[in-house]
């Protein structure tokens, strides 16, 4: 028997239906039971009125985490940038934020606010075209603007649809052929049904069929909803659907104290198996993590325990621990990660427990063996005057782990420092030199550079195409993480400051590549007080590399001609930096300029520049002439000029342009 494709099901007539299982239902429908067991409140999400006001002036803020489609860095600025007031307008974001449509965001953000008219490709789509702006924003406005224009039925113009989806290029001749013929035919000019033709076939294959969009949009408002009007059950919602992914919960644990919510340690008297919310004497709701949510324990091993404490009272001590643990369910490295995340805190310390785990288990497993068989009835039967025949744990005493010790377990154990962060005392010493938290760095601070405090997470050694090493290191702060880039230079001299855990105080110049922000490392120090160490080791800013033996700073005193009248190239990445000149340079008539971006990849730029040097030496054999080339190097905001050498004159024309 074969199995069929996709197409071939379809050419039979069958019907193809995409299933998607979606973790945020699950965290809604968890959301749902812990606001009705907290709170006493009865949700039905699917029945949420539109236009809650709380939901959506926390959208137009950016605050997306958590936030069903909408979380990424780019969609976050967008959202902030619309400021959506409807699950329409939720809906058409996410029928834009697509490859083709994207570039018609803005103008569907400003047509919306009055800032610009809105304006039809055609008068006869203000119909079809109303509810977005006059921007095509779905497939099915593809489907109803080839019927309208072209007389198509539903049927024919889903055809041209697909066919344009798939670029099928002979389908699509024809196509094209059908559209112009049923919209003359309609008494559109062709030059019209040109342009109407052109202008929806990116869309086709891109755009989202409006109900899907809608669908996710409506996702979108119910978990924005409850993040807005139940922010303690719903992060507790997302952190149970989190646990065992160390990022993810490491995320929602920031946000969570953005959010101003508690999170409490595990407790083996107080924890369930999962994330529960606890009511704090403040009145506030905390977030406790639940014993099966630490790293090397489980469910299986923690099941018993909570049963057990449930039936039988609290755990008094290590040897009741002893007495009462299924050895069975639970190993040494378990109990040892139980105690390391702190769920015996109550009890004994965190130190002597892990020292003790051994012992524990040894006595767990001979009280086992008792009850299994049947002694520990008859020992009852004397009630406390005969001491049970097991070893009794023997807890060291003044032992404990060093504060850091236990902080670094339960990052390790549980995803997130829960009991304290261990930069809250170094942010507190630093106030004053740090001009951002990690997650405040924004597209508006691009080109700029800026002072951040963070601890290191984790290190990926990388190497340029050349070969030489770099590093992308993940930095932790109170707000969250960001990727910072080492480049070779840097690394070169910085290499031993980089180790985890170690708090560092980072400049950074911020660039943005894609859809995501880049954060280049200027200058770093190592912040050693937090960690028991004494000061900060300060590691001073990179000298910049000179710049290729062809360039130099520009002579003095030449003064440089109108930008109008010259010839210009533009957007091409260099790594040729200079200090701009204290006066500007003058040429002979006619000059050669290229105006270059600093792209922040070093690999990059200097392979570029290669390029054009081998671009200009080619020019100038072809075009030997006395004007002078000059480089506008573009560093953000600031700008440096650098001029190429005498060697390098040549004749500056639209063939050299080109």
């Amino acid at each position: 028997m074969t199995q069929w494709g996709m197409n071939e099901v379809a050419a039979v007539g069958l019907l193809k239906m995409d299933f998607l299982g979606l973790t945020n239902l699950t965290i809604l429908e968890e959301a749902v039971a812990l606001v009705k067991e907290h709170e006493g409140v009865e949700i039905d999400y699917l029945s949420l009125p539109d236009g809650d006001a709380k939901t959506y002036e926390q959208l137009g803020t950016g605050d997306t985490f958590g936030v069903f489609q909408l979380e990424s860095g780019g969609m976050r600025r967008v959202v902030e940038d619309l400021k959506p007031t409807s699950i329409r307008d939720l809906a058409a974001l996410l029928a834009l934020y697509r490859p083709g449509p994207m570039e018609h965001i803005p103008r569907f953000i400003e047509s919306k606010h009055g800032r610009v008219e809105v304006t039809y490709p055609h008068n006869d789509l203000g119909e079809i075209l109303d509810d977005t702006y006059g921007v095509i924003v779905y497939q099915d406005q593809v489907l109803h603007i080839a019927r309208k224009f072209a007389g198509y039925t539903l049927g024919q113009a889903d055809i041209m649809r697909k066919a344009m989806g798939k670029k099928i290029a002979s389908v699509m001749v024809g196509e094209r052929g059908n559209f112009l013929k049923g919209a003359l035919g309609n008494g559109y000019s062709e030059r019209d049904a040109e342009t109407i033709f052109e202008l929806i076939e990116p869309f086709a294959g891109y755009a989202f069929n409006k109900a899907h969009a809608v669908s996710y949009a409506a996702i979108a408002y119910q978990t924005a909803w409850f993040k807005a009007n139940y922010p303690a059950p719903y992060m507790a919602a997302v952190l149970r659907a989190a646990a065992g992914n160390s990022d993810r919960v490491r995320e929602a644990a920031a946000e969570c104290g953005k959010l101003g919510i508690p999170l409490l340690l595990p407790d083996v008297n107080r924890s369930e198996a999962t994330f529960t919310l606890e009511q704090m004497a403040d009145g506030r709701s905390a977030i406790r993590f639940g014993l099966g949510t630490i790293k090397s324990v489980g469910r299986a091993a923690v099941d018993p325990l909570i049963e057990e404490r449930k039936q039988n009272g609290p755990i008094q001590s290590a040897n009741d621990l002893a007495e009462r643990l299924d050895s069975k369910s639970i190993n040494r490295r378990a109990l040892e990660a139980l105690a390391k995340a702190g769920a015996f805190d109550a009890i004994e310390s965190r130190g002597a427990m892990v020292a003790a785990a051994e012992d524990i288990i040894k006595r767990a497993r001979r009280a086992q063996e008792l009850r299994d068989s049947g002694q520990t009835s008859m020992f009852d039967l004397f009630g406390t005057e005969v001491e049970t025949p097991t070893p009794s744990v023997t807890l060291e005493e003044d032992v404990d782990a060093t504060p850091h010790e236990q902080l670094n377990w339960e990052r390790e154990l549980l995803g997130a420092y829960v009991s304290e962060h261990p930069l809250q005392a170094a942010m507190r010493a630093l106030q004053g030199r740090v001009d951002a938290q990690l997650s405040e760095l924004t597209e508006d601070m691009v080109g700029n550079t800026q002072t951040v405090a963070g601890l290191v997470n984790s290190v990926r050694s990388l190497t340029t195409r050349k070969g030489d090493p770099f590093a992308a290191v993940m930095l932790e702060d109170l707000s969250g993480t960001a990727e910072v880039t080492v480049w070779p230079d840097q690394w070169a001299l910085t290499k031993q400051l980089w180790e985890p855990n170690q708090i560092v105080v980072v400049t950074v110049n911020i660039r943005a590549r894609m859809d995501r922000l880049t954060l280049a490392v200027q200058s770093v120090e190592a912040w050693n007080e937090p960690l028991g160490g004494t000061g900060a080791v300060v590691v001073p800013p990179i000298k910049q590399a000179p710049p290729p033996p062809w360039m130099s700073k520009p002579r003095e005193p030449l003064q440089l001609p109108d930008p109008v009248d010259r010839p210009e190239r533009s957007e091409v990445p260099s790594t040729a930096p200079s200090s701009a000149p204290t006066s500007k340079p003058a040429v002979e008539a006619s000059a050669l300029w290229i105006t270059i971006d600093e792209s922040g990849d070093e690999a990059v730029d200097v392979e570029l520049m290669n390029r054009l040097e081998a671009s200009l030496k080619a020019s100038k054999m072809m075009n030997p002439g006395t004007d002078l080339v000059f480089m506008r190097i573009r560093h953000g905001e600031r700008e440096d000029v650098m001029v190429c050498s005498d060697d390098w004159r040549l004749e500056a024309n639209e063939k050299v342009v080109r």
